[in-house]
C-alpha cells in the first residue's frame, strides 16, 4: 500500500500525519465502510418506523375492540340477550318479516329447530298468507341459512295457491343481530323477490307469548 505523508509538525515534538489512500484496496475498504454505515443507519430507521407503526396498529385494534364491545352492549340492552352466549342457530321462536313491492308484511312468528350436527333446520308457522312449514340447510362456516317455505293452508281471499313455495336465502348480520337476505317465489301467478329478515325472539318475550 502506498502511503503519502502530507504534513509533519516537528517543532512541538509531535508529528501530525495525515495519510491518503491511493491504492485500490484502501479505496474499496473506504467504500465498504460507507456501505456498512449506511446499512446500519437504514436498519435503525427501519426498526424505529416498524416499532411506531406496530404500536399504532395495536392501539387502533384495541380501539376497534372497545367500540365493538360498546356496540354489542347496546344491542344486549335493547334485546335483553347476551351476544357472547347467544347461539345464532338457537331453536325456538323466530320472528320474520318480508318486503314485497315496497310494502312490508306484518311480522310472522314461527318455531324453528336447528340441527347443527346435520346442518339442517325445520319449522312451522303462520303469516298473513297462511300456514306454512319450513325446511332447509345451515352453514356454521358462513353463518347462512337456506330455507324452503311451503304453504300447507292459505287464508281466504288470497291469490296464492295451496302448496306454493318460497325460497329464502339469508346471512347472519352481527350489526342487526338477525339473519338478513332475500326471498324469491316463482308460481303461475307470481314471480317476485324482496328483502327478508329473520330475528330470534328473546326468551322472555317467547315465554309471555306462550302464556
Amino acid at each position: 500500500m502506498l502511503v503519502k505523508v502530507l504534513s509533519e509538525n516537528v517543532d512541538d515534538g509531535k508529528e501530525d500525519i495525515a495519510v491518503e489512500c491511493s491504492s485500490v484496496g484502501c479505496f474499496v475498504f473506504k467504500y465498504m465502510s460507507y456501505i456498512l454505515l449506511t446499512a446500519v443507519v437504514i436498519l435503525i430507521v427501519g426498526a424505529c418506523c416498524f416499532s411506531y407503526f406496530f404500536r399504532r396498529a395495536y392501539t387502533f385494534r384495541k380501539q376497534c375492540q372497545r367500540q365493538r364491545i360498546y356496540h354489542d352492549k347496546q344491542i344486549e340492552c335493547e334485546l335483553g340477550v347476551s351476544l357472547d352466549s347467544e347461539n345464532i342457530f338457537q331453536s325456538g321462536q323466530w320472528l320474520s318479516q318480508c318486503d314485497q313491492n315496497g310494502s312490508w308484511h306484518r311480522p310472522a312468528r314461527q318455531m324453528i329447530t336447528f340441527n347443527t350436527e346435520k346442518n339442517i333446520l325445520t319449522g312451522h308457522g303462520i303469516d298473513d298468507i297462511g300456514q306454512f312449514r319450513l325446511a332447509g340447510s345451515l352453514s356454521l362456516t358462513f353463518s347462512t341459512v337456506n330455507i324452503i317455505k311451503k304453504y300447507i293452508r292459505v287464508t281466504g281471499g288470497t291469490q296464492e295457491k295451496f302448496g306454493h313455495e318460497v325460497r329464502i336465502d339469508l346471512e347472519w348480520s352481527r350489526e342487526r343481530n338477525s339473519f338478513i337476505g332475500k326471498w324469491t317465489v316463482h308460481t303461475s301467478k307470481c314471480n317476485d323477490e324482496g328483502p327478508f329478515e329473520l330475528r330470534k325472539v328473546p326468551q322472555s318475550s317467547a315465554n309471555k307469548t306462550s302464556e
